[in-house]
């Protein structure tokens, strides 16, 4: 958790060597709000989490953390594509979805930039720079190796938990580029992530998220730091979150997961 250090895997992707490093987070968007905003929100989010703890059921006796060295190192050591990499800044939402389906999928599958591009290829024969749920489902409807997947929204934060829980979804959720965007009101500078799970333990709920900007990173982030990096824009912050807010949160997110 917070503090913990992770070793640096190298993953071979072809001609090259890649670096997938597993950082740690838990609080930097938190600590990045004004003290009037976190005395505003403290308490309630506290309480909800909590709450989420004590009624999620134990998880299944798989092997944690969803991601980091168990996956890494018995999957993307012999896929040969490892995890893609995000160069160009308006492809998040396509590296993502291209992650999650790599993090779920078979190895040996093409769930490249290009190979989802092309499903989404434009009349003029554009390709699409950023993804909707609509443009997700397209590809997941176009055939294999994508059909084997399917996307959808939930409806609140216990069903968000309880699917990544099943370790056969991920999730997909656009937070501001950096703690630093957090209170602008400037929409330019969000970044999409694949969410691969969470752990729990006497201080809290922490969530994996694959970065894939330049060098893929497996990060990890506290639930206050889901939570006010996902209403970063909205008068939830200033007013105080409630249940209703942090359901919404969940609700932002787009859930892959695997469906044969």
């Amino acid at each position: 958790m917070p503090g913990e250090t992770f070793r640096t895997i190298i993953v071979p992707t072809g001609e090259t060597k890649h670096t997938v490093v597993l950082g740690s987070g838990g609080s930097e968007y938190w600590d990045s709000l004004p003290a009037h905003q976190k005395a505003a929100n403290h308490d309630q989010l506290a309480k909800m989490e909590d709450w989420l703890i004590r009624h999620l059921p134990e998880p299944p006796p798989l092997p944690p953390p969803p991601i980091p060295e168990n996956l890494l190192a018995s999957r993307y050591l012999t896929l040969g594509g490892a995890l893609n990499r995000q160069i160009d800044p308006k492809t998040c939402t396509y590296i993502t979805v291209a992650n999650a389906l790599r993090i779920l999928g078979e190895p040996g599958s093409d769930y490249s930039l290009r190979a989802l591009q092309q499903r989404t290829i434009t009349p003029d024969g554009a390709f699409h720079k950023q993804l909707t749920i609509s443009g997700v489902n397209k590809i997941l409807s176009s055939g294999e190796p994508f059909d084997k997947f399917q996307a959808t929204v939930v409806t609140g934060m216990f069903t968000f938990l309880r699917k990544l829980q099943t370790r056969k979804a991920v999730a997909i959720m656009n937070w501001p580029f950096s703690p630093a965007h957090l209170i602008r009101n400037d929409k330019v500078h969000t970044h999409a992530r694949t969410v691969t799970g969470f752990t729990r333990n006497n201080q809290g709920l922490f969530f994996y998220f694959v970065d894939p900007y330049i060098n893929p990173e497996i990060k990890v982030y506290s639930f206050r730091d889901l939570m006010v990096a996902s209403l970063n824009q909205s008068s939830a912050l200033a007013n105080g979150v409630t249940p209703n807010s942090i359901d919404r949160v969940a609700r932002s997110a787009w859930i892959i997961e695997k469906v044969s």
